[in-house]
């Protein structure tokens, strides 16, 4: 059941759909006192027991997912500790409900497959020997339905997104479908178009995410169960539990990104998931980044994976070059101290505007200020529920917190001393676009953020019109690292790179680096040469060596012998347990009891295996809730899960205290 016990339940098949429902099926059951959701798992014969079983009702005229994809679900559950029903949860449940309540209103008939018919589309512009050599690696395998994991190490702009559609080509003529995913949804338009403008064809594209209408999302479904013809599917990783039909390849775009691990639980990670989800349908999985993570890299170098390079940009153009600008600690050399800008980025972004390019400038924060300050008792803005401070966004003329969405009015007095005078103290994006318009009062400076992009629709947009302007400033947070293609910008600004690299993350140099590479690769794509520029304070050889060298191997070579060292991954896992309370105190003494508990499991089972203590999270309280973090480290995943299995029963919510275990973590916070 998808909000129940952890363990599968036993249910009646009614009479008049005996020999119908079959593993796979969506059923409702009754759970208690209410009604609830489930997933048929297995048939059985009718038990002798002495009591009475449940019936249970069958949704929709067919399965929600195919029985063959059951132990995806499964190993889902198993690997990621959490419950089958939790696992379960992660398919498109509402959306087949909705159809199966729809089709019963209407008495529609069963659904019968239709006639498949293969797409028929090619890609336009000819693959260059690089891609073609590539190709003719990948594709051998996408015709014969082998397994095997390849990383596509392309630089940006190298044309990997031509090769992943040649191979998907390849795959929907032989009558096998597409997954290809991408990492952030407001990709999936962008790429929709990029798709069409690339190939000749009708592609029988299909796109999913869960910002779709529940209509849109319930057409989808009904599409991929009523018809045979292959689909290239395009999606962000909810994508991953569609009902579809025989896969020919699966593509995993910007594998590096962190946004393919579910922040909720199950923790899982997709693109890890689609290698399973490639394995079990027998098919290659394709991973492209033009920044690998190290994971992925270190499977190359154990020769688990196979790896094909990109190094040149598609059409011979050269590669953005990157300068380090140092602030210095004085305000000299400055034309604007917050956010500050130098005198050598102003002089930049001018002649780029002069020359009819565009200029992207990236701050890695949204709204106005960061903290408001009481000038006459020091006291600052925070937020009730988290352990954060209020963000002041001037348009809306409001306080806000990122995390948990409280906002209040901006006081008109402070609300300990009442005073009337407040301090803004640091800045986010909306600030930044109010000073470059006062710096460059001729340019359209354009904001890329989630307070001016509330929807897919609007990105699409945005993008449409910067796609040929030249002379704009686009300022954005992350958003504008994620693979958008907008050739008139010869510019990247990073304003301050600290702000990058100084996270209680032991993953902050790596994220640092490949953000730097994918905010450089927004440049260069047009006719005119790229140019990054990288605003610090810090005086730092590894920022020199990294950044200035622009050897993204060598520090992967520098950064895996540190990690081997440090007994961290890729070389051991890791596994986080997360405890979560409304009250503090309760919640630590659980952590500590807990952890000793763990500790001493661990101490007992293997000597590759350790428990750190137990300690409030970085972000000690989140949306009311205060979190305690028990890290777990172990030499391989085997240990890993010999010391956590005595445990699982003791994961969920209890005497007001949920724990929930995080394998292989991405946020520490």
């Amino acid at each position: 059941m998808l909000d129940g016990p952890p363990e599968p339940l036993t249910y009646l098949i009614p009479a008049e759909s005996a020999g119908l429902i079959a593993p796979g099926w969506a059923v409702e059951a009754e759970l208690g006192r209410r009604r609830a959701l489930g997933l048929v798992l297995e048939i059985l014969p009718t038990p002798d027991v002495d009591c009475d079983i449940k019936p249970l009702k069958p949704l929709g005229d067919g399965p929600i997912l195919p029985a063959s994809r059951l132990p995806f679900l499964q190993f889902l559950a198993s690997y990621y500790f959490s419950s089958l029903g939790q696992a379960a949860s992660l398919l498109p449940f509402r959306s087949f409900e909705t159809l199966a309540k729809r089709s019963k209103a209407k008495k529609a008939p069963k659904l019968e497959p239709k006639a498949p018919a293969y797409p028929s589309w090619e890609v336009r512009p000819r693959l260059t020997s690089e891609q073609e050599a590539i190709f003719r690696g990948i594709g051998p395998e996408v015709e014969s339905g082998a397994f095997r994991v390849h990383l596509v190490f392309g630089t940006t702009g190298s044309g990997k997104t031509l090769l992943y559609l040649s191979l998907a080509a390849l795959a929907l003529k032989k009558g096998l479908s597409v997954l290809y995913l991408l990492p952030e949804i407001g990709l999936t338009e962008a790429f929709t178009e990029k798709i069409r403008s690339l190939i000749s064809g009708d592609p029988e594209l299909l796109v999913w995410h869960s910002k779709l209408s529940l209509k849109t999302r319930r057409e989808a479904i009904e599409g991929l169960l009523g018809h045979e013809t292959p689909r290239l599917i395009l999606g962000a990783r909810s994508a991953l539990f569609l009902p579809f039909k025989k896969l020919g390849v699966v593509i995993v775009d910007e594998e590096h990104d962190a946004s393919y691990k579910e922040s909720k639980e199950p923790y899982y990670h997709a693109r890890d998931m689609a290698i399973l989800l490639a394995k079990l349908e027998g098919c290659p999985a394709v991973l492209g980044s033009a920044t690998p993570s190290l994971e992925t890299l270190q499977n190359v170098f154990t020769g688990k994976y196979a790896m094909h390079t990109m190094p040149t940009r598609f059409g011979g153009m050269p590669l953005p070059r990157i300068e380090l600008v140092h602030l210095g600690k004085g305000e000299e050399g400055l034309v604007s101290k917050n956010p500050p800008v130098s005198l050598m980025v102003a002089d930049a972004m001018a002649e780029a505007i002069k020359e009819g390019q565009s200029v992207l400038v990236f701050a890695n924060r949204r709204g106005y200020a960061r903290l408001v300050l009481c000038e006459g008792c020091g006291t600052m803005s925070k937020c009730p529920n988290c352990s954060q401070y209020l963000v002041y966004h001037k348009a809306q003329g409001s306080l806000s917190c990122h995390i948990c969405g409280f906002h209040l009015a901006f006081p008109k007095a402070c609300a300990v001393c009442a005073a009337k005078k407040f301090k803004l103290i640091g800045f986010g994006t909306e600030r930044l676009e109010q000073s470059l318009a006062e710096l460059f009062f001729e340019a359209n400076i354009v904001r890329f953020d989630r307070d001016t992009l509330n929807s897919v629709h609007h990105i699409r947009e945005r993008l449409t019109d910067l796609q040929d302007q030249g002379g704009a400033i686009l300022v954005g947070t992350q958003l504008i690292s994620k693979g958008y293609h907008m050739p008139k910008v010869s510019l990247a600004v990073i304003l301050l790179a600290e702000n990058m690299f100084c996270f209680p993350d032991f993953r902050a140099l790596e994220r640092g680096v490949q953000l730097v590479a994918q905010i450089g690769g927004r440049s260069g794509r047009g006719d005119a040469p790229g140019r990054i520029l990288v605003q610090t304070f810090m005086e730092s050889d590894i920022l020199k060596s990294v950044l200035g060298e622009q050897n993204y191997s060598a520090f992967v070579e520098t950064e895996l012998k540190a990690r081997k060292r440090l007994r961290l991954p890729p070389f051991w896992k890791l596994a986080l347990i997360r405890l979560e309370c409304l009250k503090r105190d309760t919640l630590e003494a659980a952590a500590v009891s807990f952890q000793a508990s763990i500790k001493e499991e661990a101490r007992r089972i293997h000597a590759n295996a350790f428990v750190l203590p137990a300690e409030p999270a970085p972000i000690e309280q989140k949306r009311a809730k205060f979190e305690y973090h028990i890290l777990i480290k172990a030499k391989n995943q085997a240990i890993l899960r010999e010391v956590l299995l005595p445990f699982k029963q003791r994961l969920g919510l209890s005497g007001g205290v949920r724990i929930a275990v995080d394998i292989d973590p991405v946020d520490m916070l």
